[in-house]
């Protein structure tokens, strides 16, 4: 019910317009019936304002304000998350801000691609450091030691499947740290690719962010250089901006 509940914000929140009843749970793939008593518990609660004229529903101040103290090496949620909009506007593709989580990488946040479904990589979703773009930029920050430790404990969750090579993992780190990008073609997904960057501020507990685009494994192959072009390019951008606007 609870996880349910912060799917229809959080698809509110990227759709940044009013939407019906019928729409969302469509958008969620959830039964109407459902969905529309966890609306309604969310306009008694005043998370939702309600337009009765055309039946539409859209966050309400609320929502922005549980959030509003939350920074990201000194800018607002809302800064971050125009980057991300930013990134996919010159992409095309879908955008993810991701953060380490022990041995696994987490989606803080994602933005669908255009025309693509809205819920396809959610957000809290989890993959190994090692497998994802994301993940292996995020180690990147770690000396050898420690990519060993999360190699060896990585191997030992059950049903982990592929073993991981440390050679393998090391070697594939000091790449992405000598370019400052990770790409990942097929890993978790055979028809999947991503590349990720670092980006050059922190959350509020201190930990290290990636930005990363995902699409098809031919797109992301073919446009490497160009699409790494656009993050460092776009970062550069809302760095300067954010500096201005301080």
């Amino acid at each position: 019910m609870r996880q349910r509940t912060l799917a229809i914000l959080e698809l509110l929140e990227k759709l940044r317009r009013p939407a019906r009843v019928s729409e969302i749970a469509k958008l969620l793939g959830y039964p109407q019936s459902s969905t529309s008593v966890l609306i309604n518990s969310l306009k008694q609660l005043g998370y939702l304002n309600f337009d009765p004229a055309t039946h539409e529903l859209a966050p309400s101040i609320r929502v922005a304000l549980v959030g509003g103290y939350l920074r990201f090496g000194g800018r607002h949620a809302f800064e971050v998350l125009d980057l991300l909009s930013a990134v996919r506007e010159r992409t095309g593709l879908t955008v993810i801000l991701s953060t380490g989580n022990g041995v696994h990488v987490q989606y803080v946040y994602t933005l669908a691609a255009p025309g693509r479904r809205m819920m396809k990589l959610r957000a809290g979703s989890m993959r190994p450091l090692t497998r994802a773009a994301s993940g292996i930029i995020l180690l990147t920050e770690l000396g050898d030691d420690e990519i060993g430790r999360i190699v060896r404990r990585l191997n030992a969750l059950p049903g982990a499947g592929e073993l991981e090579q440390l050679d393998t993992v090391l070697r594939t780190v000091r790449e992405a740290r000598e370019r400052g990008y990770a790409a990942v073609l097929g890993r978790l997904k055979a028809e999947q690719g991503a590349v990720a960057v670092k980006l050059p501020f922190r959350d509020s507990f201190g930990k290290a962010l990636a930005l990363s685009v995902h699409g098809r494994v031919d797109e992301i192959r073919t446009k490497t250089e160009e699409l790494v072009a656009i993050l460092r390019g776009q970062i550069d951008d809302h760095c300067r901006a954010t500096a201005d606007g301080a």
